[in-house]
């Protein structure tokens, strides 16, 4: 229920609609600061990656090569193709 509109007025706005449908404030912010931790937890795991992948660059790169080598382009390919034809028969 919580941020589907986004913004702090919307988000005070939904603790104060499940103040009056009788769940209580206090359950309108736990459900908010469960979102706020989820949300913390998610963009620390992007930075994380984000921060592995630059440390690891040349390992990351290498392995974005090879998956762009021969295998990685046949594969391309074949979608590439199965696509046409199916675009082609409808």
């Amino acid at each position: 229920m919580l941020f589907k509109r986004g913004g702090l007025y919307n988000t005070i706005g939904d603790l104060l609609v499940l103040r009056f449908r009788g769940y209580g404030a206090m359950s309108g912010l736990l459900s908010y600061s469960r979102s706020l931790v989820f949300s913390a937890i998610g963009w620390l795991k992007v930075i994380l990656m984000v921060s592995h992948i630059l440390k690891e660059g040349n390992r990351f790169w290498m392995l974005f090569q090879s998956f762009l080598s021969l295998p990685g382009a046949m594969m391309v390919e074949l979608s590439g193709r199965l696509l046409f034809n199916a675009l082609k028969e409808s």
